[in-house]
């Protein structure tokens, strides 16, 4: 049976989850053990689900037609779009430092929806929405986001 190597990276994501769940369970105020706990136990849940979902799918062996130059043109389309989007991710990053997190999650879902193929009314819809709901959260913990560097 042939592993894939997302399953590899699914158990590491559950594992570094687990850690930031049992160090974050150690710390003494809750302010400071919620947003750890809550963030690393959904992302706890959806890598779970998602490697059950890895692990049921496809479990077929792979024919006998594909060559070899098939598979590394496969693998070569497999890095494209791991750089494609791990560019996302820093441009996100890079978002967050410029004009602080609430901003640039905003700009990062309008985007990235918009030039996925999503129509202008649900990428905006999505945009704030997620937007708002992620002030509310700060706002009702008592936390204050990343302004930027550009909104100081």
């Amino acid at each position: 049976m042939k592993t894939k190597p997302g399953l590899y990276c699914l158990i590491v994501i559950i594992l570094l989850m687990l850690g930031v769940l049992i160090t974050s369970a150690g710390f003494r105020q809750i302010e400071a053990k919620l947003l750890p706990m809550v963030v690393a136990g959904v992302v706890l849940f959806l890598s779970v689900i998602e490697l059950v979902r890895e692990a049921k799918g496809n479990k077929g062996s792979p024919s006998q037609k594909e060559s070899a130059a098939g598979a590394d043109e496969a693998s070569k389309g497999l890095l494209g779009r791991y750089l494609y989007e791990g560019a996302w991710i820093i441009g996100f990053f890079l978002g967050i430092y410029l004009v602080g997190f609430l901003a640039a999650m905003a700009l990062f879902i309008l985007a990235y929806l918009k030039l996925h193929g999503r129509r202008w009314l649900i990428s905006i819809i999505m945009a704030v929405t997620v937007t708002l709901f992620s002030y509310a959260t700060f706002y009702l913990l008592g936390v204050d986001s990343y302004p930027g560097l550009l909104f100081r």
